[in-house]
């Protein structure tokens, strides 16, 4: 069966007539594609990596569900009506990356005593992974990872000068809405795959615990806008004591926006 589609494809890429394919625009997730339209032609098949992937009768296409930063082979092929070839032609297009800068504007006077008025993240893409910074106090800390591999699993004093310290106290201070000031904290785990990274913290105070899981999840919008999409809940004290988006209609969740310019910014990348 995989031969003859081989042989099948290896046909198709043989036809004299190309179909004129183009790429609209390349996404993190989606390749947006046209190709001209052949005359007779009844439908057009579109193939992902050599694999059937839709039959269409117009002449555009968005392919979804791809990775970042990866290469994949598009053909399309024109036919008329009983699978007969009228053209078709193969190219190989590659997606982006989630890697910009991202902001969310509070427009709202709920704003956790003017903390939490504006959120700045950068992405950058280091290993074939994303590291997500955070504007803290007027710089860049790293948030995501937020420790190495080795301090998972490790509690960490609440005060403290290593950078992990002070980007969790840092954070924690933009997000909590009580009083109280924890001791201790520990990542728990952490998991990442192309859209999403999860962050799962437990912190201490006193004889109290509670645990907090923070997720970034990448996604475009309907304007086809890359959008880092930030979300905090927890257990016990921090299921009421996190400051949510009060923004109408987003569920609690922060819901960041690529920046056309990021503009300069400096990084604090001590580990």
């Amino acid at each position: 069966m995989k031969r003859s589609l081989l042989l099948f494809l290896v046909c198709l890429c043989s036809l004299v007539n190309l179909i004129g394919l183009d790429l609209v625009k390349a996404y993190p997730d989606a390749l947006s594609v046209r190709w001209d339209v052949v005359q007779d032609a009844d439908y057009y098949d579109v193939y992902l990596d050599k694999k059937p992937l839709v039959r269409l009768l117009k002449n555009e296409y968005v392919v979804s569900n791809l990775q970042s930063y990866h290469s994949y082979e598009v053909l399309v092929a024109a036919r008329k009506s009983g699978n007969v070839d009228l053209s078709a032609q193969r190219s190989v297009f590659s997606t982006i990356g989630w890697d910009t800068s991202y902001q969310w504007i509070n427009t709202t006077t709920k704003d956790n005593k003017g903390r939490c008025r504006i959120l700045d993240f950068l992405v950058v893409r280091e290993n074939d992974s994303y590291l997500i910074y955070s504007k803290l106090s007027d710089e860049y800390h790293l948030v995501s990872p937020l420790v190495d591999q080795s301090l998972i699993g490790v509690e960490i004093p609440y005060e403290g000068d290593a950078p992990h310290q002070v980007a969790y106290r840092l954070n924690a201070q933009v997000f909590n809405t009580t009083s109280f000031t924890p001791k201790l904290w520990k990542v728990i785990d952490y998991s990442v795959d192309d859209k999403q990274i999860v962050t799962q913290i437990q912190t201490r105070l006193g004889s109290m615990s509670f645990h907090t899981t923070s997720r970034y999840t990448f996604a475009l919008g309907n304007d086809g806008q890359r959008q880092l999409i930030f979300e905090t809940k927890g257990t016990g004290m921090a299921s009421w004591g996190l400051f949510q988006s009060p923004l109408s209609g987003d569920k609690g969740a922060f819901i960041c926006t690529e920046m056309a310019e990021p503009g300069h910014f400096s990084l604090d990348t001590k580990r």
